[in-house]
């Protein structure tokens, strides 16, 4: 505990106090004195103030930590009021204010140590103050479930700290503990397999798609790939191509990036998942559209003639539908990445969290986004 006193054991003045207090509590005419003027219950059947302070049995043992404050500032007004009176006329007087005034402006070395007051408030200036610091340790001797606390002086300030004795803590170690437990968040990251999974497999779609892709450019005159018509394969691989890196911002947790690269992570997934499908499917099913118009035209007898801008305009159309959600989706409100808290600690703490990707209208675009493709693959269905 923190308090204002006015000495401790050990200072020449309180120990001055201290020894004239004893002489008091051993002198018969001093206490009879303290007697006659403590208060009296003149109407009361119980013991008065005056006889309960002086049989107790510390009565002027010890001063206390208010005794040297009351003393000190009975001598202020008592030097303030000799002060008037030795400028004053002969047989004049002073008032309570002119008192006060005087009290204020009086500074002088009391048995607290330097007393100066607060002109604007009467008060003990703080900074004139001797201050302890008391340490509350519970007696070993404690028993019957009576547990007994002693005071400790561990610090001194007047003017500056003084370390008289070791603080004892709580755990009855000198070490200062902590404020608070240390805090351990679990943030719920993916785990290192599960990141370089994903990586693998990610690794082998997009090599795959990518070396199909080349082998097709490389046999683009066998007579096979020509009639299997490269520019739709092309497309598959690139299709595919793209929903494989899809998995690549999946596997980046907020503690891989900064805030920008979390939030860029997020938005690109339905970029290249929504892409990717969009030309690979696309691309099957105008190839297969074509394949169609020619046998349905076989089987009339008729010559028909199907170039491949013919059967690109669905997969234009496609496209730029997907394409247009996406940025409409980018420019209003992207998808961020959000720090969720799963549980706090009884200090209020953040002990469990875990980051999604998320925006306000996400259900919404991803609505129409499959209601595009799913669509899209229904009609292709019911018409192939």
């Amino acid at each position: 505990m923190l308090m204002a006193t006015g000495g401790i054991p050990g200072m020449e003045s309180y120990d001055k106090l201290t020894l004239a207090f004893k002489r008091m509590r051993t002198d018969e005419s001093d206490l009879t004195f303290l007697s006659d003027h403590l208060p009296k219950n003149q109407q009361m059947t119980y013991p008065s103030y005056s006889e309960v302070v002086a049989n107790y049995e510390t009565f002027l043992t010890k001063p206390g930590s208010m005794a040297q404050f009351i003393y000190d500032a009975a001598i202020g007004l008592g030097m303030s009021a000799c002060e008037l009176m030795s400028v004053a006329e002969e047989n004049a007087s002073f008032t309570g204010e002119e008192l006060y005034q005087a009290f204020v402006n009086t500074s002088f070395e009391g048995i607290s140590g330097s007393v100066v007051l607060d002109q604007g408030t009467g008060s003990r200036d703080p900074s004139s103050a001797l201050y302890t610091l008391t340490n509350y340790v519970a007696e070993d001797d404690s028993d019957q479930g009576v547990v007994r606390f002693e005071g400790i002086i561990t610090d001194v300030f007047q003017g500056e700290w003084e370390s008289i004795s070791p603080y004892t803590f709580s755990d009855g170690t000198h070490e200062a503990p902590l404020d608070l437990p240390m805090l351990v968040v679990d943030p719920n990251d993916l785990s290192n397999g599960i990141q370089v999974v994903g990586l693998v497999l990610c690794g082998i779609i997009v090599c795959a798609s990518a070396a199909l892709g080349y082998w097709t450019y490389s046999n683009r005159k066998v007579h096979v790939v020509r009639a299997s018509q490269p520019i739709f394969l092309y497309f598959i691989s690139a299709g595919t191509f793209l929903m494989g890196c899809s998995i690549i911002p999946l596997t980046i947790d907020s503690g891989d990036v900064d805030k920008e690269g979390a939030d860029a992570a997020c938005m690109a997934f339905p970029w290249l998942l929504a892409t990717g499908f969009c030309v690979s499917f696309c691309a099957l099913f105008t190839k297969t559209h074509r394949i169609k118009k020619v046998m349905n035209s076989a089987a009339t007898f008729r010559r028909v003639k199907v170039t491949p801008l013919d059967v690109m305009k669905p997969m234009l159309t496609m496209l730029l539908l997907n394409t247009t959600v996406l940025i409409v989706w980018t420019a209003i409100d992207p998808i961020q990445r959000e720090l969720v808290v799963v549980s706090k600690d009884i200090f209020l703490r953040d002990v469990e969290t875990r980051t999604i990707c998320n925006s306000d209208h996400t259900p919404i675009f991803a609505a129409v986004l499959c209601a595009i493709n799913i669509g899209s693959l229904i009609v292709a269905v019911t018409t192939i």
